[in-house]
């Protein structure tokens, strides 16, 4: 019944990855940059964590 109630104009309902598509696009609409400074996070995390892995003796189990 809740279909019944929506109305006609309402926006259908997009799948969790379009979502984040759809964020991602307005987002770089606005700062075109914003691949870059993820990357950029993504790595810099990574290699934290790898380094954490080679002091304790397990780069593998913790990189991934």
């Amino acid at each position: 019944m809740a279909a019944k109630d929506t109305p006609a104009d309402a926006p259908a309902k997009q799948s969790r990855i379009g979502q984040i598509r759809s964020a991602y696009t307005m987002t770089r609409k606005a700062d075109p940059k914003v691949g870059l400074i993820t990357f950029g996070t993504m790595a810099v995390v990574f290699l934290a964590v790898l380094g954490i892995g080679f002091a304790v003796g397990h780069p593998i189990y913790l990189a991934f």
